[in-house]
């Protein structure tokens, strides 16, 4: 995708937050051509409306040179049916897949090559301490972990194949009752609470431990598995999620972004959430809301000079 400046009056579609650049980004498509773009958001002003009501499909992923995806526009940009998909990206995309081809699951060529290249196992620790295990292709490494949010995590396995990944994780799911799913709202969620970093730590510890004594034990059976405790590295646009935080937590964004019209000057993003003010400048206004841009997926909006409605927000006092 190419970058794009946000230009008022231009309308988009949101189709998410990612960090495959290594740094967090806005993927749109422009609905008069067609195009995709991204958009940096760290240090940036996000202002826009809603755009023409509806929820429209976002397209599919693509297979690419057997070992990273893209996301493909929907070409007619048709109207979102079931998994935010029109009926006809939804048959296309092979990558939807991925998650029961281990199992046995249909998977077409490209897939089953794409599934075959080595693949990591992390554990991810949220802001309300819930744990969550998943797998990273070797090119996601470190972006799959951005995107996801955490506030802590650890890379316990790196194995030759991502069947065996897929095994483990399922492993780790049945022996120590930790997720393969955590819904992106709940954890911009948590960050609006007044976590404590060192109890998130101690759980984290715990499970990543456990976690890697499974590993040990797929190891011992098998091949082109090895177990590690490797930390991921946090990105520096989360920086002031962590920072000292208003009495409370962040104050959760109290306005619809699915209505009316916002303007957010983003200081920190933490997977699809953000840490923004809205004043017009950024010394204007100290109250820092968390906002969920996963509510906007599949909306259309546009860009302009807009602003947020006024709030009257008391913070939590001690």
């Amino acid at each position: 995708m190419e970058f794009v400046s946000w230009h008022a009056g231009a309308d988009y579609l949101f189709l998410g937050v990612s960090w495959r650049t290594g740094a967090p980004c806005l993927d749109l498509v422009d609905v008069a051509t067609g195009s995709p773009y991204q958009f940096p958001l760290f240090r940036k002003r996000l202002s826009f409306k809603r755009g023409t009501p509806g929820k429209f499909c976002i397209g599919r992923f693509s297979i690419v040179a057997e070992t990273s995806t893209e996301q493909v526009p929907c070409p007619a940009q048709r109207l979102a049916e079931r998994g935010g998909q029109c009926e006809a990206c939804a048959a296309q995309d092979e990558f939807k897949l991925i998650h029961h081809v281990h199992s046995g699951g249909n998977a077409t060529p490209a897939l089953t090559r794409y599934v075959a290249q080595p693949h990591w196992v992390y554990i991810a620790t949220f802001a309300d301490a819930t744990c969550k295990v998943g797998t990273a292709a070797e090119m996601r490494k470190k972006s799959r972990l951005d995107e996801q949010g955490p506030i802590m995590a650890s890379y316990v396995a790196h194995v030759a194949d991502g069947k065996v990944a897929r095994y483990i994780e399922d492993s780790v799911t049945r022996n120590l009752e930790v997720s393969q799913f955590k819904r992106g709202a709940a954890k911009v969620a948590a960050l609006t609470s007044d976590f404590d970093c060192r109890v998130i730590e101690e759980q984290h510890v715990k499970i990543v431990e456990r976690a890697r004594e499974l590993v040990e034990d797929w190891a011992r059976r098998g091949s082109g598995i090895s177990p590690l405790t490797e930390p991921w590295s946090r990105p520096q646009e989360m920086g002031a999620f962590l920072g000292p935080r208003q009495a409370g937590g962040w104050t959760p964004y109290p306005h619809d972004l699915q209505t009316e019209q916002h303007g957010l000057l983003v200081d920190a993003c933490a997977g699809q959430g953000l840490l923004a003010r809205t004043g017009e400048s950024m010394t204007d206004d100290d109250v820092h809301y968390a906002v969920d841009l996963g509510k906007l997926k599949g909306l259309r909006v546009v860009a302009g000079d807009y602003s947020s409605p006024e709030a009257s927000v008391q913070s939590a006092l001690f």
